[in-house]
């Protein structure tokens, strides 16, 4: 098993702390080969794991810089797993109609692509479900569908950006 994948598991596992600690090293060896894909990916784990361990500034780093490769290597699988999770960093920030938003242009580009990430999916329909508890059906249908219209690069240039003031 390689460090990447042991870093998963252990964060599966529960223990995030110690899984930060093994994709922090997982990224070093990604780095050092050179491998664009596997540092964007190990990349978009670390952030999803420093944005559990409340570490919301660390996390948005690595988001930007995973999803900033990922796109620009045009990986849409990596660009969508980022994505994904910058909706959960969204939620950590309490900004439940951006992480809708998000998380919505992640559903229109799996079905454009195809990918269906179950065990991603899963975590996301619960989360889902208590944000549109939260935010109301309007409200949460509003922001669902301001995602699903964004194509590929809008949808990165939001999770880069954030949401726009409307009427700009």
């Amino acid at each position: 098993m390689n460090v990447g994948n042991l870093a998963i598991a252990v964060f599966e596992r529960g223990d995030a702390g110690e899984a930060a600690l093994l994709f922090e090293e997982a990224l070093a060896l990604a780095r050092s080969e050179g491998d664009g894909v596997l540092v964007s990916q190990t990349l978009t784990r670390k952030g999803q794991t420093e944005c559990r361990n409340g570490e919301l500034e660390s996390a948005q780093a690595s988001l930007r810089e995973s999803i900033t490769i990922a796109h620009g290597l045009a990986d849409p699988l990596t660009t969508i797993l980022a994505l994904g999770r910058f909706a959960e960093l969204a939620l950590s920030r309490q900004a439940p109609s951006q992480a809708v938003t998000l998380w919505g242009a992640v559903a229109r580009l799996r079905d454009e692509t195809g990918e269906t990430l179950v065990p991603q999916a899963l975590h996301e329909e619960n989360a889902l479900a208590q944000t549109r508890l939260s935010l109301g059906d309007d409200a949460f249908e509003l922001a669902r569908r301001e995602g699903r219209a964004m194509n590929l690069d809008e949808s990165v240039r939001y999770a880069l950006e954030g949401p726009k003031p409307h009427g700009t």
